[in-house]
Protein backbone atom coordinates (compact mmCIF):
# COMPACT_ATOMS: atom_id res chain seq x y z
CA UNK A 1 0.00 0.00 0.00
CA UNK A 2 1.58 3.41 -0.95
CA UNK A 3 0.06 6.41 0.11
CA UNK A 4 -0.78 9.55 -1.97
CA UNK A 5 2.81 12.01 -1.35
CA UNK A 6 1.61 15.41 0.32
CA UNK A 7 3.12 17.77 -2.09
CA UNK A 8 2.93 21.32 -2.00
CA UNK A 9 3.14 21.63 -5.92
CA UNK A 10 1.40 24.25 -8.02
CA UNK A 11 -1.10 21.78 -8.80
CA UNK A 12 -2.37 21.68 -5.05
CA UNK A 13 -0.79 24.54 -3.50
CA UNK A 14 -4.27 25.46 -2.11
CA UNK A 15 -7.62 25.32 -3.50
CA UNK A 16 -8.53 28.11 -5.37
CA UNK A 17 -6.36 30.16 -8.66
CA UNK A 18 -3.09 28.74 -9.38
CA UNK A 19 -1.47 32.41 -10.35
CA UNK A 20 -2.48 35.28 -10.59
CA UNK A 21 -4.22 35.46 -14.23
CA UNK A 22 -3.92 37.98 -17.23
CA UNK A 23 -7.95 38.82 -17.06
CA UNK A 24 -11.26 37.53 -15.95
CA UNK A 25 -11.18 35.66 -19.22
CA UNK A 26 -7.39 33.86 -18.38
CA UNK A 27 -9.52 32.08 -15.77
CA UNK A 28 -11.99 29.95 -15.29
CA UNK A 29 -13.54 28.02 -12.06
CA UNK A 30 -16.71 26.20 -11.41
CA UNK A 31 -16.87 24.30 -7.95
CA UNK A 32 -20.00 22.93 -5.96
CA UNK A 33 -20.50 20.36 -2.90
CA UNK A 34 -21.91 17.29 -2.84
CA UNK A 35 -23.07 14.95 0.11
CA UNK A 36 -21.32 11.96 0.82
CA UNK A 37 -23.46 9.41 -1.01
CA UNK A 38 -23.00 7.01 -3.65
CA UNK A 39 -25.45 8.74 -6.26
CA UNK A 40 -23.27 11.82 -5.98
CA UNK A 41 -21.01 10.37 -8.45
CA UNK A 42 -23.19 10.25 -11.04
CA UNK A 43 -24.09 14.23 -10.35
CA UNK A 44 -20.08 15.01 -10.07
CA UNK A 45 -19.51 13.21 -13.64
CA UNK A 46 -22.87 15.22 -15.18
CA UNK A 47 -21.80 18.37 -13.62
CA UNK A 48 -17.93 17.98 -14.87
CA UNK A 49 -19.11 16.66 -18.52
CA UNK A 50 -21.22 20.17 -18.55
CA UNK A 51 -18.87 22.55 -17.07
CA UNK A 52 -16.20 21.31 -19.89
CA UNK A 53 -18.94 21.21 -22.55
CA UNK A 54 -19.49 25.10 -21.83
CA UNK A 55 -15.88 25.81 -21.62
CA UNK A 56 -15.97 24.33 -24.94
CA UNK A 57 -13.23 21.39 -23.83
CA UNK A 58 -14.16 18.22 -26.21
CA UNK A 59 -11.39 16.15 -26.72
CA UNK A 60 -9.96 13.09 -24.89
CA UNK A 61 -9.15 15.85 -22.02
CA UNK A 62 -13.30 15.33 -21.10
CA UNK A 63 -13.50 11.38 -20.47
CA UNK A 64 -10.00 11.46 -18.65
CA UNK A 65 -10.98 14.07 -16.28
CA UNK A 66 -14.64 13.17 -15.35
CA UNK A 67 -13.24 9.53 -14.96
CA UNK A 68 -10.51 10.98 -12.78
CA UNK A 69 -13.24 12.99 -11.11
CA UNK A 70 -15.46 9.92 -10.63
CA UNK A 71 -12.45 8.35 -8.55
CA UNK A 72 -11.33 10.81 -6.28
CA UNK A 73 -15.04 11.24 -5.35
CA UNK A 74 -15.71 7.93 -4.57
CA UNK A 75 -12.41 7.62 -2.38
CA UNK A 76 -13.77 10.79 -0.50
CA UNK A 77 -17.17 9.61 -0.04
CA UNK A 78 -16.00 6.42 1.34
CA UNK A 79 -14.08 8.24 4.15
CA UNK A 80 -16.83 11.03 5.10
CA UNK A 81 -19.56 10.66 7.12
CA UNK A 82 -23.07 11.36 6.09
CA UNK A 83 -23.03 14.70 8.03
CA UNK A 84 -20.55 16.41 5.85
CA UNK A 85 -19.63 17.28 1.78
CA UNK A 86 -17.50 16.65 -0.77
CA UNK A 87 -16.68 19.78 -2.62
CA UNK A 88 -15.36 19.57 -6.36
CA UNK A 89 -13.96 22.38 -7.97
CA UNK A 90 -12.89 22.90 -11.48
CA UNK A 91 -9.98 25.72 -12.39
CA UNK A 92 -9.24 26.60 -16.16
CA UNK A 93 -6.31 27.99 -16.80
CA UNK A 94 -2.96 28.53 -18.63
CA UNK A 95 -3.15 25.71 -21.11
CA UNK A 96 -4.71 23.56 -18.52
CA UNK A 97 -7.46 22.37 -16.29
CA UNK A 98 -7.02 21.73 -12.39
CA UNK A 99 -9.42 19.41 -10.52
CA UNK A 100 -9.58 19.08 -7.04
CA UNK A 101 -11.40 16.98 -4.61
CA UNK A 102 -11.62 17.82 -0.69
CA UNK A 103 -12.99 16.01 1.83
CA UNK A 104 -13.04 16.75 5.73
CA UNK A 105 -11.26 13.45 6.34
CA UNK A 106 -7.77 12.80 7.84
CA UNK A 107 -7.80 10.09 6.05
CA UNK A 108 -4.99 10.58 3.54
CA UNK A 109 -5.44 8.77 -0.28
CA UNK A 110 -4.13 5.91 -0.49
CA UNK A 111 -3.12 3.50 -3.40
CA UNK A 112 -3.60 -0.54 -2.72
CA UNK A 113 -2.35 -3.48 -4.84
CA UNK A 114 -5.77 -4.72 -6.18
CA UNK A 115 -6.24 -7.95 -7.69
CA UNK A 116 -7.70 -8.95 -10.85
CA UNK A 117 -11.24 -9.84 -9.14
CA UNK A 118 -11.11 -6.69 -7.13
CA UNK A 119 -14.25 -4.61 -7.20
CA UNK A 120 -12.01 -1.23 -6.03
CA UNK A 121 -8.61 -0.32 -5.56
CA UNK A 122 -7.07 1.26 -8.75
CA UNK A 123 -8.98 4.56 -8.75
CA UNK A 124 -5.40 6.41 -7.68
CA UNK A 125 -3.94 4.40 -10.25
CA UNK A 126 -6.03 5.76 -12.86
CA UNK A 127 -5.48 9.01 -11.81
CA UNK A 128 -2.07 8.89 -11.99
CA UNK A 129 -1.88 7.60 -15.38
CA UNK A 130 -4.66 9.64 -16.86
CA UNK A 131 -3.43 13.42 -15.01
CA UNK A 132 0.29 15.14 -15.83
CA UNK A 133 -0.20 16.09 -11.79
CA UNK A 134 -1.86 14.25 -9.05
CA UNK A 135 -1.12 15.15 -5.41
CA UNK A 136 -2.61 16.02 -2.67
CA UNK A 137 -2.29 18.43 0.52
CA UNK A 138 -3.56 18.43 4.13
CA UNK A 139 -6.31 22.26 4.48
CA UNK A 140 -5.21 24.62 7.25
CA UNK A 141 -8.56 23.28 10.42
CA UNK A 142 -9.46 19.69 9.08
CA UNK A 143 -9.03 17.10 6.06
CA UNK A 144 -7.36 17.15 2.55
CA UNK A 145 -7.43 18.12 -1.12
CA UNK A 146 -6.58 15.67 -3.93
CA UNK A 147 -5.87 17.54 -7.17
CA UNK A 148 -5.40 16.01 -10.69
CA UNK A 149 -3.67 18.59 -13.48
CA UNK A 150 -4.98 18.13 -17.04
CA UNK A 151 -3.06 20.04 -19.51
CA UNK A 152 -5.21 21.16 -22.38
CA UNK A 153 -4.67 20.67 -26.04
CA UNK A 154 -2.69 23.79 -27.94
CA UNK A 155 -5.37 25.35 -29.59
CA UNK A 156 -7.97 24.71 -27.17
CA UNK A 157 -10.00 27.35 -25.15
CA UNK A 158 -7.13 27.58 -22.00
CA UNK A 159 -4.41 25.84 -24.00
Amino acid sequence: MSSLPPTNSAACAAVGPLAQPGSAEDLRIWGMAFPPRPRSVGRVRAQVRSVLDEWRIQDETVDALVLVASELVTNGIRVCSSANIVHVQLTMEEGSLLLEVSDPSAIWPCEVAAGPEDESGRGLLLARELAQELGAVARDHIGKTVCARFTLPAGRPGG
